[in-house]
């Protein structure tokens, strides 16, 4: 998927992973310094999951329910500790 992604916009492999990284590091430090819980999908349902994943940032049907199962458990976790 990767690859594909490095051909059609002519940006690397690895020099997408490190931008990739960078921002999702950003929502997360953000997130952190307002008190905002953030839960790092993109951590849980990695990129390369291609069962769950349709290219590195959209999500299939099964990757959807994966997201709405992570998520529902840590709201569930602010609602009944």
């Amino acid at each position: 998927m990767l690859q594909r992604f490095a051909s059609d916009t002519k940006v690397g492999v690895s020099q997408f992973k490190e931008i990739y990284d960078q921002f999702n590091d950003t929502i997360l430090e953000v997130g952190k310094a307002n008190q905002v819980m953030v839960i790092d999908l993109a951590r849980l349902i990695p990129p390369g999951n291609r069962p769950n994943m349709y290219d590195v940032v959209h999500v299939k049907p099964a990757g959807s329910h994966l997201a709405a199962q992570i998520i529902s458990e840590h709201l569930q976790k602010l609602v009944a500790p």
